[in-house]
């Protein structure tokens, strides 16, 4: 839990702190100073950038941002001599232009916090999520995606016994969960377009994210398309939200050069990434092998579809010569291991992907197929699905951390702007309670350090106890300052028995 210091402990920071540096240094100097709007203090500080090494300090933010995250220290125990402070600012954001690099300074703040030792790391990316089924959780326990498309059909995925206002309900209770368990950016993949309210469910609970407008206002009629005028509205509505506008294309079922060509040019038109369900399942792989005698990737690339701004979900039964494409193509790749595993997709080559210079990010994907939007539960079922297919070091901790966070972002574009807790990011971050059984023992220094592993293998989402979007905290001592969440469950299980009620109905006639 954060506790806020008083003047007192403000100014007996600052001066243990400037005594501390001078000591260091060897000599008296004048410190730069950085100001922020708060600063939090007494943090092991976990990112890519600092390698996922455990390093105690501070974060500082101004506005949306991270100006400094670095040693910041109250006393000779907590000051590490053996780190040079010029390694905080090697990977900095160079042109942010709220990014500043002396290698001594002293922060200055109204607002200072104590972080109580715990872990302060980038915000968790969900790239791959479909909140309209928020309110099916379990309904498709058991069976396989192909069997629910059979077993659903008759009701269009349940989507007859659902109004609007429940799929808004459903992608909310959806983002607040995720906040909870420490996502700060998540991919919302919409089967149904909610047009501007599913711009206002985002903003209203704080979280960020991108929205993928399917390109087809009916996704089972697969050559009927929305207006450029309204994808234009869209990209625009998205970007005033500081939200990524992404343009869901067709899966394999509904491959034609047409198809595939007609989404590419609407969405390059309006200035859309794209995305689409793609290799995960081997009925699909045999419909595109049937037609076309060609895997999904090379028919993709044969008719000028595959690009950089093709976010490939799933990519679970690709070929080494599918994987070459990708990379060269420089196509963004989003896996969801949890569901693979639940509703038998398999296992993907994710390894193989990373050795090729692919992006690879993690999502959780719908209540349908993963009873849960936790990234810590898929960064542990990706790293023990890969070593299972490879054995135990096929991935490192380091490397999970990276799909979730950093690579996560770049799965977006959004690289240089947010994933780790470089000066000049985004100020997305969690702080996550280690004081735990089940974090014990915690070494948090010297080449035996084990944090990285806890948090891929220990940690789950009820970890988290506060998470920051844009420098504004939006779940405190994990209470979500957002949304009343009382009121929300009961309207959720309110629209869940009504769903159930009129399901079970229609089965009965």
């Amino acid at each position: 839990m954060l506790r806020k210091l008083s003047i007192d402990e403000i100014q007996s920071v600052d001066a243990a702190h400037r005594q501390l540096i001078t000591t260091y240094v060897g000599t008296n100097i004048n410190l730069p100073e950085i100001e922020a709007d708060f600063v939090i203090l007494n943090v092991y500080l976990m990112s890519s950038h600092l390698e996922w090494y455990p390093f105690f300090g501070a974060v500082a933010v101004r506005g949306e941002h991270i100006v400094y995250c670095g040693p910041y220290s109250r006393s000779a125990d907590e000051l590490n001599p053996a780190v040079p402070f010029e390694f905080f600012f090697q990977n900095e954001v160079e042109e942010a232009a709220v990014c500043q690099k002396p290698p001594y300074v002293t922060l200055v703040a109204p607002i200072w916090l104590d972080g109580g030792g715990q872990i302060l790391m980038p915000g968790l990316v969900n790239g791959h999520c479909h909140g309209d089924m928020g309110l099916l959780r379990g309904r498709g326990d058991g069976m396989t995606l192909a069997e629910q498309n059979e077993a659903f059909a008759s009701h269009n995925w349940f989507q007859d016994f659902m109004s609007d206002e429940d799929r808004l309900l459903a992608r909310r209770l959806t983002y607040v969960e995720a906040l909870l368990s420490g996502t700060t950016f998540i991919c919302e993949n919409m089967y149904w377009s909610l047009g501007e309210r599913a711009v206002e469910v985002m903003v209203e609970t704080g979280i960020q994210g991108a929205l993928v407008e399917d390109l087809r206002p009916d996704f089972r009629i697969s050559d009927v398309y929305h207006s450029a005028t309204w994808l234009n509205q869209f990209r625009e509505l998205c970007h005033n939200h500081g939200l990524v506008a992404v343009a869901g294309c067709a899966a394999e079922e509904d491959f034609s050069p047409s198809i595939v060509q007609a989404e590419h040019e609407l969405a390059a038109q309006a200035g859309l990434w794209e995305t689409r369900h793609f290799s995960e399942t081997t009925w699909r792989l045999s419909i595109v092998a049937d037609h076309y005698g060609m895997t999904p990737t090379h028919f993709l690339s044969k008719y000028g579809v595959l690009h950089h701004r093709l976010i490939a979900s799933h990519g679970v039964h690709l070929t080494t010569e599918d994987i070459q494409l990708l990379a060269e193509r420089e196509v963004k790749v989003v896996n969801t291991p949890l569901c693979e595993m639940k509703i038998q997709d398999g296992a993907a080559p994710i390894v193989e992907m990373l050795a090729a210079g692919i992006s690879v990010g993690l999502g959780t994907d719908g209540a349908c197929w993963n009873n849960s939007n936790d990234i810590f539960r898929e960064m542990k079922g990706v790293s023990l699905l890969n070593a299972l297919r490879l054995g135990p070091a096929a991935l490192t901790p380091e490397q999970v951390l990276d799909m979730a966070t950093s690579m996560g972002a770049a799965v977006f574009g959004e690289e240089k702007s947010r994933g780790t807790l470089a000066p000049g990011m985004r100020a997305d971050f969690i702080l996550i309670d280690m004081n735990q059984p089940h974090f014990s023992p915690l070494i948090t220094s010297g080449t035996e350090q084990n944090v990285a592993s806890h948090l891929v293998y220990c940690a789950t989402g009820q970890d988290v106890r506060d998470v920051f979007i844009g420098g504004k905290q939006i779940v405190e001592d994990r209470k979500v300052l957002t949304t009343d969440l009382s009121k929300l469950l009961n309207q959720v299980d309110a629209a869940a028995n009504k769903i159930t009620s009129l399901s079970s109905s229609s089965s009965a006639k």
